[in-house]
């Protein structure tokens, strides 16, 4: 709809995972290398966690896109629904084709660590990579730790890497989990975008969408986005989305503060409020929050303190004047 108006080819802010308009920020980069090392090295058992619409998975698609030819992944999503297909889902994504169903557990676990080991003699790698892995049940768990198990008396043979929101960390911290707790290498937990990765991933998109102006976003409502989101890549494309289908309403050409307030609409004020119990960004607060609907009372100082003082200054100057006045009284006789 405002395409044409603000001189864009491509929706700036979709939620889907183009990886065109991929922008990494700095814990971004920091996990990705750190992951990217656990494969080089094998390092066996990694954990990724993160908020909700923090990058998580535009993270992961990032690794997978820049594989090397020999790095072969299993990539895993919903274990709710794959349930006790599991072991099938991985054996497929690595290509094994059969029939499983006439096959016991054991027989899967050994079919899959035979050609594993047999390409690993190719110099080739295997990984597998299980998202929203906090939804992994008991069973689903004792399958990771014995997947996390298949190696030589040299390396690790099968890379995993369970990515999932910040609950995951505490499902491996239970008693029964302790054995897979223990054999993890690399554990990080991505952290939301900095003011400068909102400003850069806010004008990375617009020029990416064939914006050729860097002043669509002013400065004031690009820090009222980073305030509004706590820097969290989803809901900060949510809002600058929703702020350039307002500026087009309007016949703005550029999006300010008060813009970005008037945008906040019902569902993204709910995404808001559910925010707020982290803590706010430590930045500049140039422009105080001011979200439509809401009354923000300044907290009163109390000032009877300073009253009382003054009030005993005066007391105590008045009674040295009188004492003044009346030695000057009876030294100079003056009556």
């Amino acid at each position: 709809m405002y395409l044409d108006y603000f001189g864009l080819k491509k929706e700036p802010f979709n939620l889907t995972l183009d990886p065109e308009f991929l922008y990494l920020g700095e814990s971004h980069k920091e996990a990705l290398a750190r992951l990217q090392f656990g494969l080089e090295t094998q390092k066996g058992l990694m954990v990724l966690t993160g908020e909700v619409g923090s990058g998580k998975t535009a993270l992961i698609q990032s690794l997978i896109s820049n594989k090397s030819p020999q790095q072969n992944f299993a990539l895993i999503v919903n274990p709710k629904i794959v349930g006790d297909r599991i072991l099938q889902n991985i054996c497929r994504e690595f290509g094994i084709e059969l029939d499983f169903k006439e096959m016991s557990k054991s027989d899967i676990f050994n079919l899959l660590y035979e050609f594993i080991l047999k390409k690993s003699f190719h110099e080739q790698n295997f990984a597998v990579i299980i998202d929203d892995a906090h939804d992994l049940n008991r069973e689903q768990m004792d399958d990771i730790l014995f997947l996390s198990k298949f190696e030589t008396n040299t390396k690790k043979l099968l890379q995993i890497i369970l990515v999932g929101l910040p609950a995951l960390s505490d499902v491996l911290n239970t008693p029964q989990n302790l054995s897979l707790k223990q054999r993890i290498l690399i554990q990080y937990k991505l952290k939301p975008f900095t003011y400068a990765d909102t400003q850069n991933y806010i004008l990375h998109r617009m020029s990416v969408a064939g914006s050729e102006r860097r002043d669509v976003f002013k400065a004031e409502a690009i820090q009222r986005i980073f305030q509004l989101s706590r820097g969290i890549p989803r809901i900060i494309s949510v809002i600058a989305s929703n702020a350039l289908l307002y500026a087009f309403l309007k016949g703005e050409k550029r999006i300010n503060y008060n813009i970005v307030n008037l945008s906040t609409d019902e569902t993204l004020q709910n995404m808001v409020d559910s925010a707020e119990e982290n803590p706010e960004p430590q930045i500049r607060r140039k422009y105080p929050p001011r979200i439509k609907g809401r009354n923000y009372k300044p907290i009163r100082k109390r000032r009877w303190s300073y009253w009382i003082l003054l009030i005993f200054i005066l007391v105590i100057g008045f009674l040295g004047l009188n004492i003044l006045a009346q030695y000057l009284i009876k030294t100079l006789h003056i009556f």
